[in-house]
C-alpha cells in the first residue's frame, strides 16, 4: 500500500533469491535455488521446481520474458528452459 512491508517467505529458510524480475502483466518472478516463484498481482503464489515441473535444476539464476510471451529460465550449469505461460 506504499506505507508498510509485507513478508512473503519463499521454501526453506535455506532458500536464496537470485532475480527478480516483473513482467508486463505485473507479476513478480523470484529466480531462487529452489526454483521459480511467481506471484501474480494479486500476490497469489505459484512455485515451480524440479519435483512439480520439467525444470531442469532447481538452483535458477535468472529469468525473462520475450517479446512473444515466453519466459526464459537459466539455471546452474548453463541449463536453459523455456516456460509458454497460459493465456
Amino acid at each position: 500500500d506504499g506505507n508498510s512491508f509485507a513478508n512473503f517467505w519463499l521454501g526453506t529458510p535455506q532458500n536464496n533469491i537470485n532475480n527478480i524480475f516483473v513482467d508486463s502483466q505485473n507479476n513478480k518472478w523470484f529466480s531462487t535455488t529452489e526454483g521459480v516463484t511467481i506471484f501474480d498481482a494479486q500476490n497469489s503464489s505459484s512455485e515451480f521446481n524440479t519435483s512439480n515441473s520439467f525444470l531442469s535444476a532447481n538452483n535458477v539464476r535468472s529469468s525473462v520474458r520475450d517479446q512473444n510471451g515466453n519466459v526464459w529460465i537459466t539455471t546452474i550449469g548453463g541449463r536453459l528452459n523455456k516456460y509458454k505461460p497460459p493465456r
